[in-house]
């Protein structure tokens, strides 16, 4: 084989060995994406759980709560403890499904869940809406200058107006 012919294939091979690693790289970043996922999901299970767990625990509070029987003050703190955990599980669940670009119909329906767990119980309904106002005056109060909304609160209130409206059918 003359020299000319084996520079040519010595760069063929070069050009290749680029592209199968290139190739390899991102299977690499695929697999990498999809761990981190799965990971995540996992994750999110845990937090399903503990607030489930949270829930069957102070079963008696949360069922007197919203019954609107009078709690005592630790028993009201309770009542206050399970919705935020309910709140914060459904809010980054929507954080997260944001921050990952995912479909937009799942991140619809983890809003319309909580919307409809929010419905389903008026007086964890006022807690939430009392605690997201309050969020909002302290947001107002750092940031006199800035309005700094998370939209949280208006979508959330969006679906249960759906719900509202649809009430009997």
């Amino acid at each position: 084989m003359k020299p000319e012919n084996w520079k040519g294939a010595a760069e063929l091979v070069g050009i290749g060995a680029i592209v199968a690693s290139l190739i390899f790289v991102g299977l690499e970043l695929r697999q990498s994406r999809v761990i981190a996922l799965s990971e995540i999901r996992v994750m999110n299970e845990a937090n399903v759980i503990a607030v489930n767990d949270a829930f069957i625990e102070d079963a008696d509070i949360w069922t007197r709560g919203n019954s609107g029987e009078e709690l005592t003050a630790a028993d009201q703190e309770i009542f206050n403890r399970l919705v935020l955990h309910a709140n914060d599980r459904a809010y980054h669940l929507v954080q997260w499904f944001d921050y990952m670009e995912l479909d937009d119909a799942m991140r619809d329906q983890a809003v319309a869940l909580f919307a409809a767990f929010l419905y389903e119980h008026p007086e964890a309904r006022e807690v939430w809406a009392h605690r997201e106002q309050q969020m909002q005056r302290y947001r107002d109060l750092v940031n006199p200058d800035q309005t700094v909304q998370t939209g949280w609160y208006t979508t959330v209130n969006s679906a249960i107006r759906i719900y509202e409206q649809n009430e009997g059918l």
